[in-house]
């Protein structure tokens, strides 16, 4: 599959899933794309409710990551953030930086933003190569916290730019008039 561009994504938290969600379907809607979902947690839900094809990640051991890693052999990760735990998402992360892939992680909220990327001794561990954020307060507040300015990147949350999701959500049949 000469000019196919092949990505790897992985989710395990609810906001993790959420976020790459998205990004999953307008990408399976471009040509020169081959997509492989390794999912965990309680993000396969998500994608088991939207009938997204993927990997059981909490079944897989190492090994088994690795594998996956070689014989699709991506030239992009690109994972949602845990918070807790050495998450799919995570293991998938380390994996392909070891392998010289490049690594992009999506942030799904304003809160937590070191412990998603680091390890329990507070260390960088889990640092993507480009990590996307809501909006520049989310940009402003990481690099107070220590993060490189010139790995983040304002691209709003990929989860609300579909308003459809949130015009069929309980909330849409409360009188406007509240």
């Amino acid at each position: 599959m000469s000019g196919t561009t092949k990505i790897l994504f992985s989710a395990f938290d609810i906001g993790g899933g959420n976020a790459i969600l998205p990004v999953i379907n307008k990408i399976s809607k471009i040509k020169g794309f081959k997509m492989l979902c390794v999912i965990g947690g309680p993000s396969k839900e998500i994608f088991k409710r939207e009938k997204i094809k993927f990997i059981n990640g909490d079944e897989l051991k190492d090994g088994d990551l690795t594998k996956i890693i070689k014989d699709f052999d991506p030239s992009l990760f690109v994972g949602g953030t845990s918070l807790i735990g050495i998450t799919i998402d995570r293991k998938l992360l380390l994996l392909s930086k070891k392998q010289k892939i490049k690594t992009i992680c999506v942030l799904d909220f304003w809160i937590n933003y070191r412990r998603r990327f680091s390890d329990k001794d507070g260390d960088f561990k889990y640092l993507p190569d480009m990590i996307c954020v809501m909006d520049k307060r989310a940009k402003m507040e990481m690099i107070r916290e220590g993060f490189d300015g010139k790995a983040i990147k304002v691209t709003g949350n990929p989860y609300f730019d579909d308003f459809s999701k949130i015009q069929s959500s309980p909330c849409s049949v409360v009188p406007s008039k509240l």
